[in-house]
C-alpha cells in the first residue's frame, strides 16, 4: 500500500522591527539623520518616534523638530503630532507639539496638515504657517522662512500665538515647569524672545505682557497681572 504524504506549507510570520526612539534632554537639541528621508533637529525636551523603525512613519511625542526632506515624488513621509498628521514629499518645516496645541510652519515647498478624524487636507506652502489650538481652531497665516523653527537661531519668535504655546517653549527652554492660569487661554502673544541659557526667558515674557509668574511649589504660574 503506498503512504500519500501530506504537506502543510505554514507561513513564515515576520515579526515588525521595534519603534526606535530619538530624543533629546533638557538644555539641548541635536540633529538626527533619518536615512534617505532627510534629517531631524530636536529642540531640547523633545520624543521623536521612527515607527518600526521606518523613517517614513514618524511620531513627535513631544516636543518641537525641523525637518529637512529632500524632494522624491515616489516617497512621501508622514509624521504623526497629537491628533494631527503632517505629510510631506520634501521640504523643510518644523512642527511644534505644545500647550496641547500645534503649530507647523514651512520655510521651502509645502506640506499638508490632516486634523484626525475629518479627511480634510490643509495645504502649507513656504512662508506659511497653521496654528491649532487645543479646541481645535486652525489659523493659517503668514511667517518669515527663516522664522522657521526660530529656536535653531537662539530666538523664540511669535506672531499672535497662543500663551500655552509660549509657556511650552520656555519650559523646555528654561528647564522650569510653567503652567498657564486658564483665565488666559484666549489671550495671545506677539514679540520675540532670546533664548540664551533659559534662564532669563520667563522674566523677558513678563516685561513684554501684562501677566505674572508666581511660584507654586515645583512649578510656574502665568497668569494676568491684579489691576488695583
Amino acid at each position: 500500500a503506498a503512504a500519500a504524504a501530506i504537506v502543510v506549507a505554514v507561513p513564515f510570520l515576520r515579526q515588525a522591527p521595534p519603534d526606535l526612539v530619538l530624543q533629546t534632554q533638557a538644555g539641548g537639541s541635536r540633529v538626527f539623520a533619518l536615512g534617505r528621508t532627510g534629517s531631524v533637529q530636536l529642540a531640547p525636551s523633545s520624543r521623536l518616534i521612527v515607527k518600526s523603525n521606518d523613517a517614513t512613519r514618524l511620531e513627535l511625542a513631544e516636543g518641537a523638530a525641523f525637518f529637512s526632506v529632500p524632494h522624491d515624488p515616489g516617497r512621501s513621509i508622514t509624521i504623526k503630532a497629537g491628533s494631527y498628521a503632517v505629510t510631506d514629499i520634501g521640504t523643510t518645516f518644523g512642527v511644534n507639539l505644545a500647550g496641547g496645541g500645534l503649530v507647523v510652519g514651512v520655510s521651502q515647498g509645502k506640506v499638508a496638515v490632516i486634523p484626525a478624524g475629518t479627511g480634510q487636507s490643509i495645504a502649507v506652502s513656504a512662508g506659511q504657517q497653521l496654528a491649532a489650538s487645543a479646541s481645535g481652531d486652525i489659523r493659517l497665516s503668514a511667517v518669515r522662512p527663516g522664522d522657521v523653527a526660530s529656536w535653531r537661531n537662539g530666538r523664540l519668535v511669535y506672531e499672535n500665538a497662543e500663551i500655552a504655546t509660549v509657556a511650552a517653549d520656555i519650559s523646555r527652554f528654561s528647564r522650569k515647569r510653567i503652567v498657564v492660569d486658564p483665565s488666559l487661554r484666549s489671550r495671545r502673544f506677539s514679540g520675540v524672545l532670546t533664548i540664551g541659557d533659559g534662564s532669563r526667558l520667563l522674566q523677558t515674557f513678563q516685561a513684554l505682557t501684562p501677566f505674572v509668574a508666581h511660584p507654586e511649589g515645583d512649578r510656574v504660574r502665568i497668569s494676568a497681572a491684579r489691576t488695583r
